[in-house]
């Protein structure tokens, strides 16, 4: 049997490698490992994340693990559709929201149904007594975008209950930047590369910021662990390549910018 390496995935079913390991994390695809400990993929995981593909130019790759930790096995992903921004699961019998179980509303009929309007934020429930850091996290992701001022108190709750939490962190940091407070944004990045050196989203949102906040020695630093923790990630070439352009690097600016080109041409 025919298997595929991540760098054939980039290739074929045009994602980055970032999203293709969230959703190996997630368990849209559970691809072997060889003796080096690099993910292998057959061709029936290659289809699937072909269709992971054309749902995530249409709603957040994040919201696809959410649909599916509350599914019960996965479901063929051509019964997959996008209606309002929600994920809908057609099962031959009716349709139902992935995410939250429910059957959708006053919706159009199934050909017409695939659409491109912004989701809805989800409601903050008013019993929360019983919510685990992962369940605010999840909300924050969930309105993150749409609706800041709800996604950053969900982000707030989750290191409430948890401090540690990673992905709450650069999250809420990702919020911080985008509103231009970017001090706030280092702030939360450091300490999240801090408890995890390898992680790769952290250290490229970190870059930007201190690139931001023209602290360009550092920022090259931070585009150098991004890269060595991923380094099939084209903007974080490009970020690098205009940093070194700024501090003189003149070659090194020339290979990031080269790798930059390359890497874009399997990017959507």
């Amino acid at each position: 049997m025919s298997t595929y390496a991540t760098r054939d995935v980039l290739r074929l079913c045009k994602l980055s490698t970032h999203q293709v390991r969230q959703l190996v994390r997630q368990g849209w695809v559970t691809p072997d490992r060889d003796s080096r400990g690099r993910l292998q993929f057959d061709l029936a995981m290659i289809g699937r994340l072909k269709r992971a593909h054309q749902l995530i130019q249409q709603v957040p790759a994040r919201r696809l693990g959410a649909a599916l930790r509350r599914m019960q096995g996965m479901p063929n992903l051509d019964s997959v559709l996008v209606v309002g921004g929600e994920l809908v699961i057609t099962d031959g019998t009716g349709m139902w929201e992935a995410r939250t179980g429910q059957v959708p509303m006053d919706f159009e009929p199934p050909e017409y149904s695939v659409l491109a309007a912004l989701p809805v934020p989800t409601a903050i429930p008013v019993h929360t007594e019983e919510w685990t850091a992962e369940d605010w996290f999840e909300l924050g992701c969930d309105r993150d975008g749409y609706d800041n001022e709800g996604a950053k108190k969900a982000y707030l709750s989750a290191l409430e209950m948890d401090p540690k939490h990673i992905d709450a962190r650069i999250g809420l940091a990702g919020i911080h930047e985008s509103e231009g407070d970017t001090y706030a944004a280092i702030s939360l990045l450091e300490s999240a590369v801090e408890d995890d050196s390898g992680n790769a989203v952290g250290w490229q949102l970190l870059a930007t910021c201190l690139a931001q906040a023209g602290r360009d020695d550092e920022a090259l630093v931070a585009f150098d662990n991004a890269i060595d923790a991923d380094p099939y990630v084209a903007d974080v070439h490009q970020g690098a390549a205009q940093v070194c352009t700024r501090l003189g690097l003149t070659s090194r600016a020339a290979e990031h910018n080269a790798l930059y080109k390359e890497l874009a041409e399997d990017s959507w």
